[in-house]
């Protein structure tokens, strides 16, 4: 009887331990089981701690402003029929991770489609290139993001990187130049001094074009600060003049 007793509390303890392996290792498989995708990509949580590389969703720019790359499709799975269902935010990764061999810029107008049960997660989007460099900037996940230096006072306190500004270089003074005179017209060395004698016997046309002509010296030889000529200038215009009114 005892015998008996004891083979049936053993048979009912292996198959409790057989139970309590068979929960340990479902335990140990849901617990180890990643969801899987369509790409290179695979998710141990339901919700990753990162986000995409690129813009996921709507952008506020008109069609002609963009570059269509071709259709994305993305899909991710349940590790197993115990596993919670696959999320967005799983699937916007694969999105952005197939959108980067085409060298997107965005995936816009996407769709999301579950499937049965929530066993499945399906985005649909169109990868696109900005053809503004100010909209790239804007939808850029980099943009915006300061870079930063130790100060060489604290190295503790971190500053924002700024581009030195340029040297401005202040010319040296130079002093005005002078004026570049002309050639005088008139020689120093002028010929025989013109007598009163002389200036009588020509007539009023000739008078009249020396006299044109020393006004002319005149003028010349104040610019050229040259009063030896003025002079020689002016006594010639006074004996034409004088020559001009004798009768």
């Amino acid at each position: 009887m005892k015998l008996s007793v004891f083979k049936s509390q053993q048979s009912n303890l292996a198959l409790l331990f057989k139970h309590l392996t068979a929960i340990v290792g479902l335990l140990c498989l849901v617990g180890c089981s990643a969801y899987k995708t369509n790409s290179e990509l695979s998710f141990l949580k339901r919700y990753p701690s990162q986000e995409p590389d690129i813009h996921i969703g709507k952008v506020d720019v008109g069609n002609e402003e963009l570059d269509y790359l071709g259709w994305i499709d993305a899909k991710v799975s349940k590790p197993h029929m115990l596993a919670t269902a696959p999320t967005e935010a799983q699937v916007n990764l694969v999105l952005a991770e197939l959108a980067k061999p085409l060298q997107a810029d965005a995936v816009t107008f996407v769709t999301y489609k579950r499937g049965l049960a929530g066993q499945t997660i399906e985005a649909r989007g169109q990868a696109v290139r900005f053809k503004n460099p100010v909209t790239q900037r804007k939808y850029s996940k980099t943009s915006g993001q300061a870079q930063i230096v130790s100060s060489p006072r604290n190295s503790s306190t971190m500053m924002p990187y700024t581009k030195p500004a340029t040297a401005v270089i202040q010319p040296s003074y130079q002093p005005p130049r002078e004026p570049k005179l002309a050639t005088p017209i008139v020689s120093a060395a002028a010929t025989s001094p013109i007598m009163p004698g002389t200036l009588k016997f020509l007539d009023d046309d000739a008078l009249a074009l020396i006299i044109s002509n020393a006004i002319y010296v005149i003028e010349q030889s104040k610019a050229l600060n040259r009063k030896d000529l003025q002079l020689s200038a002016q006594t010639i215009k006074a004996l034409a003049e004088q020559a001009k009114t004798v009768e």
